[in-house]
C-alpha cells in the first residue's frame, strides 16, 4: 500500500482548546491516492485498536455517547457552497458541478476537539431531502442520518495523514500522524460524501475506551 512504509512527518496541532475555534482546518494534497479501499488485505495495515473506529458502519457520534465519562457535542466551523476538492469530485464520479454544499464541524468531548468532519452535498440535492443538512447547525449529522432517514454507509476508505495532508493553520508541528476515513452515505438513489479525521485528543479517549472493552 503506497505511502504507508514511510515515516510520518508531523501534524499541526492546536496549543489549547481556546485556540481551536479561531483556527481553520486545511487540506493539502489530499488526493485520491491518499485514500485506500478497506479490503481483507488492507485491514492488516490498520492497528488493531483503530479497526473498530475505522470500520464501524454506524454513527460515530452515537457510539461515543454510549461511553461513560464523555460529553459529546458538535461545533460548526463553516458551511457554504464551494468547489469540492478534486478527490471529492472523483468520489462522485465527476458528476458534481462546480459548487456543492460543504459543511465542516468539530466533534468535541467537553471542550476538546476529537474529530474533524467534512460533508460534501452536491448542489443538485439542495431542494431534496438533503436540504435539511443546511439547517443542522451544531446538531449531529449522524443523528440526522441514522435517526430519521436510515442512511446506508458505503464505499468506506481510510487514510493515514500527516502535515502534508491536513492541519490547523497557524499552529506548531507535533510529530505524529492521524487516521481518517471517507464514506458515502446513501438515502434512496442519492448520496453525500463524509470525511472524518481523528484528531490527537481522540487518542486519549480511544485508549480509555479500549481499556474498558478488554
Amino acid at each position: 500500500m503506497r505511502g504507508f512504509d514511510t515515516p510520518p512527518t508531523g501534524f499541526l496541532l492546536p496549543m489549547s482548546n481556546d485556540s481551536v475555534w479561531a483556527q481553520t482546518p486545511s487540506f493539502h494534497k489530499l488526493g485520491a491516492n491518499v485514500w485506500h479501499v478497506i479490503t481483507n488485505k488492507e485491514i492488516f495495515f490498520i492497528p488493531k485498536e483503530w479497526r473498530f473506529w475505522l470500520l464501524s458502519f454506524g454513527s460515530l457520534t452515537k457510539q461515543l455517547r454510549t461511553l461513560g465519562n464523555t460529553d459529546i457535542s458538535v461545533k460548526l466551523l463553516s458551511q457554504k457552497y464551494q468547489r469540492p476538492m478534486l478527490s471529492e469530485r472523483k468520489a462522485f464520479g465527476n458528476s458534481v458541478g462546480k459548487t456543492s454544499f460543504v459543511r465542516e464541524v468539530l466533534l468535541c468531548d467537553a471542550d476538546s476537539p476529537i474529530v474533524f468532519a467534512r460533508t460534501v452535498c452536491p448542489r443538485d440535492y439542495r431542494n431534496g431531502i438533503w436540504r435539511e443538512i443546511q439547517e443542522l447547525g451544531d446538531r449531529s449529522l449522524g443523528d440526522w442520518l441514522f435517526g430519521n432517514h436510515c442512511a446506508i454507509r458505503t464505499n468506506v476508505k481510510f487514510a493515514r495523514l500527516n502535515s502534508s495532508n491536513f492541519f490547523f493553520s497557524g499552529q506548531p508541528l507535533v510529530e505524529s500522524y492521524l487516521w481518517g476515513r471517507r464514506s458515502t452515505f446513501n438515502i434512496g438513489d442519492s448520496s453525500i460524501l463524509v470525511t472524518e479525521i481523528f484528531l490527537p485528543d481522540f487518542e486519549a479517549l480511544k485508549s480509555q475506551v479500549n481499556k474498558q472493552w478488554k
